[in-house]
């Protein structure tokens, strides 16, 4: 751990690990505790008041911190002081995103493995399944929120960030807050409706097909039969002819892997698969 750059709201923060859409990301540590991550929020999205208001509401925020899976990673914590709020979450050791992992597949010229498109799937939908049990909602399932760590162990974050940008979103927030979420936004979101069960279904479609094709929705999957139509019906434009919820895609999925005769790739053989596309495993 590196000396201190900052403390917010008793949150001591270390060395800058990273930089994506919702802040910076930090090694930090808060009364004793380390191997600690913290998200310094993006100022610029804590000045849409729908995003600030919804990332600091109590009840919300209770919610997201009790929820325990081993495909999540944990949130202890969402603090404010001043004009900063940080997101406080257990660090997860090294790992890979599946952003990193498409990038790496799309310069080198080729596709993920479909063990490995089986495998992440049904990882981040019993995610989700997991958190809606908790009456959670993600709202912002993207290749950067699934995380491979070094373990092959396949997990979900980004819960508090996620649903408080697409309830600014839903509320008439500025456009230019989710533009790096297109594809994997339910279109009902766009004119007002809240995120809910069907909008995270809609993103775990968009994550499939993109592992499938490269490409973000919308578009043509073109994979075998079985697990096309579950991709279709996660991806209808009419939140009514989706998949009711994350466990009903997780039961699918299986079914339709299972038909096809998909195998579904070893925690052994997701993170060979990562390294083996030149990846470096990083954020120690």
């Amino acid at each position: 751990m590196g000396p201190p750059e900052r403390i917010i709201a008793g949150v001591v923060l270390c060395e800058r690990l990273a930089v994506g859409m919702y802040g910076a990301v930090h090694r930090a540590q808060r009364e004793g505790q380390r191997h600690l991550r913290a998200l310094v929020v993006e100022p610029r999205l804590l000045a849409e008041p729908g995003f600030h208001h919804e990332l600091l509401d109590k009840t919300q925020a209770d919610k997201v911190i009790s929820l325990t899976s081993e495909q999540i990673v944990p949130t202890l914590a969402i603090e404010s002081e001043g004009p900063d709020v940080v997101v406080l979450t257990h660090g997860v050791g090294r790992y890979v995103t599946v952003q990193d992992m498409l990038a790496s597949a799309r310069a080198r010229g080729f596709k993920i493995e479909r063990s490995v498109v089986a495998a992440v799937s049904l990882a981040a939908a019993e995610a989700l399944a997991a958190a809606h049990r908790a009456r959670v909602v993600h709202g912002a399932v993207h290749p950067r929120s699934v995380l491979v760590d070094e373990e092959g162990t396949v997990r979900l974050t980004d819960f508090a960030v996620g649903r408080a940008l697409t309830a600014a979103v839903a509320q008439g927030g500025d456009s230019a807050l989710w533009r790096g979420l297109a594809g994997f936004l339910a279109p009902e979101l766009a004119i007002g409706a809240a995120p809910g069960p069907q909008s995270d279904v809609f993103a775990l479609g968009a994550l499939v097909f993109v592992m499938l094709t490269g490409d973000a929705p919308p578009g043509s999957v073109s994979t075998t039969a079985a697990v096309e139509r579950v991709v279709s019906k996660a991806l209808d434009t009419d939140p009514g002819q989706r998949y009711r919820t994350p466990e009903d895609v997780v039961e699918a999925l299986r079914v339709a892997f299972s038909t096809d005769g998909w195998a579904i790739a070893s925690p052994a053989e997701i993170i060979a698969a990562a390294v083996g596309q030149s990846l470096s495993l990083i954020h120690i």
